[in-house]
């Protein structure tokens, strides 16, 4: 293909920032964040999210999908750099990798206050980002209007939690706040019902009024919600299990519980 710039250093500054961005103080550092293969390259093209370059091993050149998305990036304007195998799998995050990697921009921060909606979800302390991730791609298939992070969450914009989104991290609006007190000003300050998922829970999910405007409040791994957000809450809700099960993982309770949600509401198309 025509257009196209080759490295061929292992010190190249372009191979080495896509590198640093595994790391989170690298990412802030940088304002940059990785997006890897083509899944997630087709969808910041259809969301048009801000890029500044793209890594592609020589071998993926082969593919034709891979040839498609490079041709799209090139219309764009934006550079293309071709290296080998062995160079490109140093900045992939994954053991093996697809063959492309997009240095995307991160979103500036935004205004502290909710976008428009009544659905919507706080994920408190939910440390593996492969559980945020899935988390984002359950919130966008079942309508969430956006995602509320604690400050001690996984960065969503981590590779792992990315590619766990499956785009979802380019068309969900994500909102993080620096403590609990503020994030909660700012639910009530909209009136929502505040929903905690809690095994000790008085009501079950599929009994709960979810037409209400709501924040589901979705707790860490291993210890569950905080006692600052089970005080918060208006509603605990718990999901029945057989007997001798302890709980579900995070994100498996967020997809029930959103997609009940979903269900009363009547499936809203997304526009």
């Amino acid at each position: 293909m025509e257009g196209l710039i080759s490295i061929t250093s292992r010190d190249n500054q372009y191979l080495k920032l896509a590198h640093s961005l595994k790391s989170r103080k690298k990412r802030a550092e940088s304002g940059c964040f990785l997006l890897e293969g083509p899944r997630l390259a087709e969808e910041a093209l259809s969301s048009c999210w801000p890029l500044s370059y793209a890594l592609v091993s020589e071998e993926a050149l082969g593919k034709q999908r891979l040839t498609d998305i490079v041709t799209a990036l090139q219309k764009q304007g934006l550079p293309v750099y071709v290296l080998p195998p062995r160079l490109l799998q140093q900045a992939a995050d994954t053991e093996h990798s697809q063959g492309l990697l997009l240095v995307a921009r991160l979103p500036q921060a935004p205004p502290l206050h909710l976008p428009p909606g009544d659905f919507f979800i706080v994920a408190d302390h939910v440390a593996d980002p492969g559980n945020l991730g899935a988390i984002m791609r359950t919130a966008w298939a079942a309508g969430a209007d956006a995602l509320l992070l604690t400050a001690d969450c996984a960065d969503p914009f981590g590779p792992k939690a990315a590619r766990a989104s499956m785009g979802a991290i380019l068309r969900l609006p994500l909102l993080r706040c620096a403590s609990d007190e503020e994030l909660l000003s700012i639910l009530n300050t909209r009136g929502l019902h505040l929903f905690a998922a809690d095994a000790a829970g008085d009501c079950r999910y599929d009994q709960a009024d979810l037409r209400l405007p709501l924040a589901w409040l979705l707790g860490a791994e291993a210890a569950g919600l905080s006692p600052f957000w089970l005080g918060a809450a208006t509603n605990r809700v718990y999901l029945p299990m057989a007997q001798g099960a302890e709980s579900l993982n995070v994100a498996a309770a967020a997809a029930v519980l959103l997609y009940e949600t979903a269900a009363q509401r009547g499936f809203p198309k997304k526009q």
